[in-house]
């Protein structure tokens, strides 16, 4: 059985459709006090990856920031 941060790492995670996948990641870093953050167990630390990952696999993300430059 894989853990969701080796899952995260190789791009495994994926709940569907990008607005369940952002929704799904919105829910679950509401779940993380800010605290734990500064100093993450394991467990966090999966969690937090899996967010990352998400939300880096949604496309909807991308067509936000189209055509605006940093």
């Amino acid at each position: 059985m894989k853990t969701k941060f080796v899952q995260a790492m190789k791009g495994e995670i994926d709940y569907g459709s990008d607005y369940n996948n952002i929704n799904k990641a919105i829910l679950k870093a509401r779940e993380i006090p800010i605290i734990d953050l500064v100093d993450m167990s394991g467990k966090t630390m999966g969690e937090v990856a899996e967010i990352l990952a998400i939300l880096k696999n949604c496309n909807e993300i991308e067509l936000l920031y189209k055509g605006f430059e940093a």
